[in-house]
């Protein structure tokens, strides 16, 4: 166990390992709520509210290990310092909308949890639909995490073997033109 600790802390940037939960649990929090208020479940909405609860969490942890790697990058082009830090804002918009919902639906389990009909269906329905929201956010979030990494190589540790030229030309990856992303 003391290893897995030990790797753990020497990574350089623990923001690429825990940032895919909240990419991963948020559209699924979402989902299950839509399908909850659809149909009228009261057993859906309550594993709603735990995956948006889930979700939160991930996303607060992804939005802490991104400002630890911001904190740990040394020399960060003046041109690319905007598109990092709209993508930190929209990783702290998703967590704040996120965290939010999951109170609503928390309140809404608690106040449902003796029941076996589902109550407040308007009130279901604004969650469900702002969770689309957060989704969008994050999607767009994402993406600006994406361009971070794969068109400006923010945080990326290129070794010395990656450098090396390679004996196999099937290996070899031609160099990407910017004409390629139109």
């Amino acid at each position: 166990m003391n290893e897995i600790a030990q790797r753990l802390l020497d990574l350089p940037n623990l923001h690429p390992m825990v940032v895919h939960f909240p990419i991963v649990l948020i559209p699924l929090a979402v989902l299950v709520d839509l399908v909850a208020v659809a149909r009228r479940r009261l057993d859906w909405a309550r594993g709603a509210a735990g995956l948006y609860l889930l979700a939160a969490l991930a996303a607060w942890l992804a939005a802490e290990a991104g400002e630890e790697a911001v904190e740990g990058l040394a020399n960060v082009p003046s041109d690319v310092r905007p598109l990092l830090h709209e993508h930190m804002h929209l990783g702290h918009y998703t967590f704040w909308l996120i965290a939010g919902l999951a109170v609503v639906r928390l309140l809404l389990w608690w106040r449902d949890r003796k029941s076996t009909s589902m109550s407040l269906l308007g009130l279901r329905w604004a969650v469900a639909l702002v969770g689309l929201i957060a989704v969008g956010l994050l999607i767009d979030a994402a993406e600006h995490g994406g361009r971070l990494v794969y068109r400006h190589g923010l945080a990326v540790q290129v070794s010395a073997a990656a450098d090396a030229p390679h004996s196999d030309a099937s290996v070899a990856i031609p160099p990407r033109d910017d004409a390629d992303e139109r």
